[in-house]
């Protein structure tokens, strides 16, 4: 699991993000790990083995799906944009090309460019977190106990 919410968005809103989400990943051009498991855990809620394939296709070809308007209440539409973002910067590399998928993304759901580029910030943020959050606990394991009286 990558700690995103996907398995909360109803099932139109799974097929829009899994779609959105295999946008972010072709914006760069680049094929990273970390941004495939998100995609992975995108794919598995969806039940159209058809619209897997397309997404799986659209990746091995670089070709960026064609994202509709997707109108939703506001909570789900938050979600979906803290997914995208998270993708795009998941590899702790983020570009111009990503950063304009996601605005145009984050735009088909009914979003303003501000908030979009805010939450793009934030989850730069919580990904640097993680990462230190990772170093500290193998560090910690890799220490020595000194006790003192």
């Amino acid at each position: 699991m990558t700690g995103t919410s996907i398995e909360t968005l109803s099932d139109e809103a799974k097929t829009w993000t899994a779609k959105a989400i295999a946008g972010v990943i072709v914006a760069d051009d680049v094929l990273k790990k970390e941004e495939l498991k998100i995609l992975r855990e995108a794919i598995g809620f969806l039940d159209d083995a058809k619209l897997v394939n397309q997404i799986i296709n659209q990746i091995k070809k670089r070709s960026l799906p064609e994202l509709e308007q997707f109108k939703t209440d506001r909570q789900t539409a938050v979600k979906i944009i803290m997914i995208l973002a998270h993708t795009a910067f998941v590899d702790t590399e983020l570009t111009h090309h990503e950063i304009d998928y996601v605005v145009a993304a984050g735009k088909k759901i009914g979003l303003a460019k501000k908030y979009i580029l805010r939450v793009i910030d934030w989850s730069q943020e919580c990904v640097r977190v993680e990462i230190e959050q990772e170093k500290l606990m193998a560090d910690g394991h890799k220490s020595k106990a000194k006790y003192t009286n």
